[in-house]
C-alpha cells in the first residue's frame, strides 16, 4: 500500500508554520493540496502573523488513489449539540446525500489511556449509530501528543480531522464537519471555519462545514425532544475523574444555559444543578466564539428575565451586563 503525503500535511502544517520550519513529507502528494497550502497560511498568519508563511516538500511522482465502489459520504461525529445538530439535518436531507458513515476520532477530546470513558462513549456511540442506521468508523490517533507541543488543540483541531480522514486514501468522497459558528459570526479566525474546512480538500476527498450561522440555542431547541441525544449528549472536553459529562466546566455548564433556555435541561443527563453559584465558579474560556456564545445566552436570560444566571453568567466571563 503507498504512503500518501496528505495525512501528515495536514496533521503538521500548522505546528510547522508556528515553529517556522520546513515541513517535509518523504511521499507524494495531491496536487490540489498542495495547490490550497498558500491559502491555509495565509488564513492562519492573517489571523496571527506568529504563524509564519513556510515550505511544504513532498516526493515527486503520481499520488495512487482508492476509488470506492459507491459514494460514501461521512459525518465528524462526537456526540455533541453541534454534530447531534448536523446528524438530524443530514438525515432529514438523506433522499441528498449518500450519508453511510460517523467517524469518531479518539486521541483527540478522549486520551488515549482513559480507557473507561473511551468505552462507555463508543457504547453510545454505537447505539447512537444504529439508531440512524449509519456505519460507525473509530480512528485512534496520537496526534495530539506531537501537536500539543507547539500549539494549542483548538487552533489546529481542523487540520487534525482532516488528517484522520485523509488516512483513508480517498474511501470516503465527502466529510462533513459540523460548524460552531452562530449567527454574524463568520469573521471569527478559528481552527474549524468555513472558509478553511473546504481548503483541506483533495482530488478523492471533500470537506464540507455543515450549517454555519446556527445558534447553539436554536440548536438546543432542535434537539429538546430527541431521546437518543437527551440518552448520549456528550459535551465534556476537561473529562473531570474520567465524567461522562462532568457538569462544572465551561463547556458543560454553556450546554446546561443552552438546554435549560430550550426548556429542556431535565431531559438530559448532567450530574449537577445549574445554578447561579455553578455559573459564576466557571473558569472561562477566552475563545472568542466561546464568548460570543455567552454574550447571546446573557442577552436570552435578561429577555426571560433570569438576571440571578445572567449575572452570574456574566461574572464568570469578566463581561459587564448590557441593557
Amino acid at each position: 500500500m503507498q504512503v500518501i503525503a496528505d495525512p501528515f500535511i495536514v496533521a503538521l502544517l500548522i505546528p510547522s508554520m508556528r515553529l517556522g520550519q520546513t515541513l517535509t513529507v518523504d511521499a507524494p502528494a495531491s496536487p490540489k493540496l498542495l495547490r490550497a497550502l498558500p491559502k491555509i497560511m495565509t488564513f492562519y498568519h492573517n489571523w496571527d502573523p506568529t504563524y509564519k508563511m513556510v515550505k511544504v516538500e513532498t516526493s515527486p511522482g503520481s499520488r495512487e488513489t482508492h476509488s470506492p465502489l459507491s459514494k460514501v459520504d461521512a459525518l465528524f461525529f462526537t456526540g455533541g449539540i453541534d454534530s447531534f445538530y448536523s446528524l438530524t439535518k443530514l438525515t432529514e436531507q438523506n433522499s441528498e446525500h449518500d450519508f453511510t458513515h460517523l467517524i469518531f476520532v479518539h486521541g483527540f477530546d478522549i486520551k488515549l489511556n482513559d480507557s473507561l470513558l473511551f468505552e462507555k462513549t463508543h457504547a453510545a456511540l454505537k447505539e447512537i449509530a444504529s439508531r440512524y442506521e449509519k456505519k460507525l468508523v473509530i480512528v485512534k490517533t496520537n496526534l495530539r501528543s506531537v501537536t500539543d507541543e507547539y500549539v494549542s488543540w483548538a487552533n489546529c483541531c481542523g487540520g487534525g480531522m482532516a488528517s484522520a480522514a485523509l488516512s483513508f486514501n480517498g474511501f470516503f468522497r465527502q466529510i462533513y464537519i459540523s460548524s460552531d459558528l452562530g449567527p454574524n459570526e463568520r469573521n471569527l479566525p478559528l481552527a474549524i471555519h468555513p472558509d478553511l474546512d473546504p481548503l483541506w480538500s483533495t482530488e478523492t476527498t471533500n470537506f464540507v462545514h455543515y450549517l454555519d450561522g446556527v445558534g447553539r440555542v436554536q440548536k438546543a431547541r432542535a434537539l429538546a425532544d430527541n431521546q437518543i441525544a437527551q440518552k448520549h449528549l456528550r459535551v465534556c472536553w476537561e473529562n473531570r475523574n474520567g465524567a461522562y459529562n462532568c457538569g462544572r466546566c465551561s463547556k458543560c455548564v454553556r450546554t446546561m444555559l443552552a438546554l435549560h433556555l430550550a426548556g429542556a435541561l431535565s431531559k438530559f443527563n448532567f450530574p449537577t444543578a445549574l445554578t447561579p453559584e455553578l455559573v459564576s465558579a466557571l473558569n472561562y474560556d477566552p475563545d472568542p466564539s466561546v464568548i460570543l456564545h455567552t454574550q447571546q445566552i446573557i442577552h436570552e436570560l435578561q429577555q426571560r428575565g433570569e438576571n440571578q444566571l445572567a449575572k452570574a453568567l456574566s461574572k464568570a466571563t469578566k463581561k459587564p451586563l448590557t441593557g
